[in-house]
Protein backbone atom coordinates (compact mmCIF):
# COMPACT_ATOMS: atom_id res chain seq x y z
CA UNK A 1 0.00 0.00 0.00
CA UNK A 2 2.47 2.08 0.74
CA UNK A 3 6.18 1.38 -0.11
CA UNK A 4 9.12 4.15 0.57
CA UNK A 5 12.71 4.29 0.10
CA UNK A 6 14.42 4.93 3.18
CA UNK A 7 17.88 7.10 2.34
CA UNK A 8 20.93 8.47 4.05
CA UNK A 9 20.71 11.66 4.60
CA UNK A 10 24.39 12.43 5.28
CA UNK A 11 25.78 10.18 2.74
CA UNK A 12 23.28 11.58 0.10
CA UNK A 13 25.35 15.12 1.30
CA UNK A 14 28.44 13.25 0.61
CA UNK A 15 27.03 12.57 -2.85
CA UNK A 16 26.94 8.84 -2.52
CA UNK A 17 22.99 6.89 -2.51
CA UNK A 18 22.33 5.18 0.22
CA UNK A 19 18.99 3.35 0.45
CA UNK A 20 16.92 0.42 1.11
CA UNK A 21 13.03 -0.17 0.12
CA UNK A 22 10.59 -0.48 2.92
CA UNK A 23 6.86 -1.41 2.87
CA UNK A 24 4.48 -0.41 5.00
CA UNK A 25 3.24 -1.27 7.62
CA UNK A 26 6.08 -2.73 9.01
CA UNK A 27 7.38 -4.30 12.28
CA UNK A 28 9.49 -2.44 14.44
CA UNK A 29 12.50 -5.15 13.67
CA UNK A 30 11.79 -4.06 9.80
CA UNK A 31 12.16 -0.28 11.00
CA UNK A 32 15.83 -0.97 12.50
CA UNK A 33 16.70 -3.46 9.87
CA UNK A 34 16.34 -0.92 7.36
CA UNK A 35 17.94 2.21 9.60
CA UNK A 36 20.86 -0.62 9.79
CA UNK A 37 20.94 -1.39 6.09
CA UNK A 38 21.14 1.89 5.06
CA UNK A 39 24.18 2.91 7.91
CA UNK A 40 21.84 5.07 10.45
CA UNK A 41 21.60 4.74 13.87
CA UNK A 42 22.07 6.19 17.10
CA UNK A 43 25.75 6.63 17.79
CA UNK A 44 27.12 6.73 14.33
CA UNK A 45 28.14 8.92 11.97
CA UNK A 46 24.96 9.10 10.43
CA UNK A 47 22.15 9.75 12.55
CA UNK A 48 19.31 11.29 9.77
CA UNK A 49 16.93 9.62 7.12
CA UNK A 50 14.60 10.75 4.49
CA UNK A 51 12.40 9.47 2.22
CA UNK A 52 13.57 9.76 -1.57
CA UNK A 53 10.54 8.10 -3.32
CA UNK A 54 7.85 6.59 -2.70
CA UNK A 55 5.08 4.52 -4.39
CA UNK A 56 1.28 3.84 -2.88
CA UNK A 57 -1.78 3.20 -4.27
CA UNK A 58 -4.01 5.68 -2.86
CA UNK A 59 -4.65 8.40 -4.75
CA UNK A 60 -4.12 11.94 -3.32
CA UNK A 61 -1.42 10.75 -1.11
CA UNK A 62 1.63 12.52 -1.14
CA UNK A 63 4.34 11.70 1.24
CA UNK A 64 7.56 14.45 2.18
CA UNK A 65 10.88 14.04 1.90
CA UNK A 66 11.45 14.20 5.92
CA UNK A 67 7.60 12.70 6.93
CA UNK A 68 7.52 11.15 10.34
CA UNK A 69 8.44 7.04 9.40
CA UNK A 70 6.43 6.33 13.04
CA UNK A 71 3.64 8.75 11.51
CA UNK A 72 3.08 6.57 8.07
CA UNK A 73 3.17 4.07 9.79
CA UNK A 74 0.30 4.00 11.71
CA UNK A 75 -1.24 5.20 9.09
CA UNK A 76 -0.75 2.24 7.29
CA UNK A 77 -1.68 0.52 10.05
CA UNK A 78 -5.32 2.31 9.40
CA UNK A 79 -5.63 1.87 5.85
CA UNK A 80 -4.72 -1.69 6.23
CA UNK A 81 -8.22 -2.27 7.70
CA UNK A 82 -10.17 -0.25 5.29
CA UNK A 83 -11.75 -2.29 2.39
CA UNK A 84 -12.10 -0.99 -0.53
CA UNK A 85 -14.87 1.97 -0.31
CA UNK A 86 -12.92 3.40 2.26
CA UNK A 87 -10.42 3.23 0.74
CA UNK A 88 -11.32 4.93 -2.37
CA UNK A 89 -13.40 7.46 0.00
CA UNK A 90 -10.06 8.60 1.71
CA UNK A 91 -7.85 8.67 -1.48
CA UNK A 92 -10.88 11.47 -2.37
CA UNK A 93 -11.01 13.42 0.35
CA UNK A 94 -7.44 13.81 0.01
CA UNK A 95 -7.36 14.44 -3.48
CA UNK A 96 -10.33 17.12 -3.29
CA UNK A 97 -7.94 18.80 -0.26
CA UNK A 98 -8.53 17.62 3.10
CA UNK A 99 -5.85 16.87 5.60
CA UNK A 100 -4.23 13.28 5.82
CA UNK A 101 -5.33 13.60 9.26
CA UNK A 102 -8.98 15.20 8.41
CA UNK A 103 -9.64 12.37 5.97
CA UNK A 104 -9.38 9.28 8.06
CA UNK A 105 -10.83 11.23 10.64
CA UNK A 106 -14.06 11.35 8.48
CA UNK A 107 -13.58 7.88 6.69
CA UNK A 108 -13.07 5.81 10.82
CA UNK A 109 -16.54 7.94 11.61
CA UNK A 110 -18.67 7.16 8.15
CA UNK A 111 -18.74 10.95 7.78
CA UNK A 112 -19.03 10.46 3.81
CA UNK A 113 -21.95 9.15 1.70
CA UNK A 114 -20.81 6.47 -1.28
CA UNK A 115 -22.82 6.22 -4.61
CA UNK A 116 -21.54 2.81 -6.04
CA UNK A 117 -22.29 3.05 -9.58
CA UNK A 118 -23.06 6.39 -10.28
CA UNK A 119 -21.44 8.36 -13.15
CA UNK A 120 -23.11 11.71 -13.07
CA UNK A 121 -24.99 13.83 -10.70
CA UNK A 122 -28.18 12.30 -12.33
CA UNK A 123 -27.46 9.34 -11.10
CA UNK A 124 -26.92 10.74 -7.79
CA UNK A 125 -29.88 12.40 -7.66
CA UNK A 126 -32.21 9.04 -8.53
CA UNK A 127 -30.40 7.06 -6.43
CA UNK A 128 -30.47 9.45 -3.31
CA UNK A 129 -34.50 9.80 -4.09
CA UNK A 130 -35.10 5.77 -4.50
CA UNK A 131 -33.01 5.32 -1.43
CA UNK A 132 -34.79 8.34 0.73
CA UNK A 133 -38.52 7.94 -0.25
CA UNK A 134 -38.47 11.56 -1.46
CA UNK A 135 -40.73 10.80 -4.07
CA UNK A 136 -42.94 8.26 -2.36
CA UNK A 137 -45.74 10.67 -2.16
CA UNK A 138 -45.58 11.47 -5.60
CA UNK A 139 -47.92 9.46 -8.34
CA UNK A 140 -45.81 6.84 -10.10
CA UNK A 141 -47.25 8.64 -13.40
CA UNK A 142 -45.69 11.31 -12.37
CA UNK A 143 -42.52 10.63 -10.93
CA UNK A 144 -40.89 10.39 -14.91
CA UNK A 145 -41.49 14.02 -14.97
CA UNK A 146 -39.08 14.52 -12.00
CA UNK A 147 -35.73 16.42 -12.92
CA UNK A 148 -33.23 14.23 -11.68
CA UNK A 149 -30.30 16.37 -13.41
CA UNK A 150 -31.31 19.94 -12.05
CA UNK A 151 -31.66 18.06 -8.85
CA UNK A 152 -28.54 16.48 -9.11
CA UNK A 153 -26.99 19.91 -10.15
CA UNK A 154 -28.68 21.39 -6.53
CA UNK A 155 -27.05 18.64 -4.83
CA UNK A 156 -23.73 19.00 -6.23
CA UNK A 157 -24.02 23.31 -5.52
CA UNK A 158 -25.19 22.60 -2.14
CA UNK A 159 -22.84 19.78 -1.41
CA UNK A 160 -19.58 17.91 -1.30
CA UNK A 161 -18.89 15.56 -4.43
CA UNK A 162 -16.27 13.97 -5.43
CA UNK A 163 -16.37 11.46 -8.57
CA UNK A 164 -14.46 8.71 -8.35
CA UNK A 165 -13.69 4.90 -10.32
CA UNK A 166 -16.43 3.41 -8.69
CA UNK A 167 -19.42 6.08 -8.48
CA UNK A 168 -19.31 9.52 -6.46
CA UNK A 169 -18.70 10.19 -2.72
CA UNK A 170 -20.21 12.51 -1.04
CA UNK A 171 -18.23 13.91 1.84
CA UNK A 172 -20.25 15.76 4.99
CA UNK A 173 -19.47 18.71 6.89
Amino acid sequence: MIELCLTNLGKYNEGELIFTRLVLPATTEEIYAAYDEIGVADGTMYEESFISDYETDINGLSISEYASLDDLNELAEELENFDEYELEAFGAMLECGLATDEALQKVQEGDYTFYDGCHSMADVAEYYCEESGILNSVPEELRYYFDFEAYGRDMEINGHFVETDSGYIEIHN
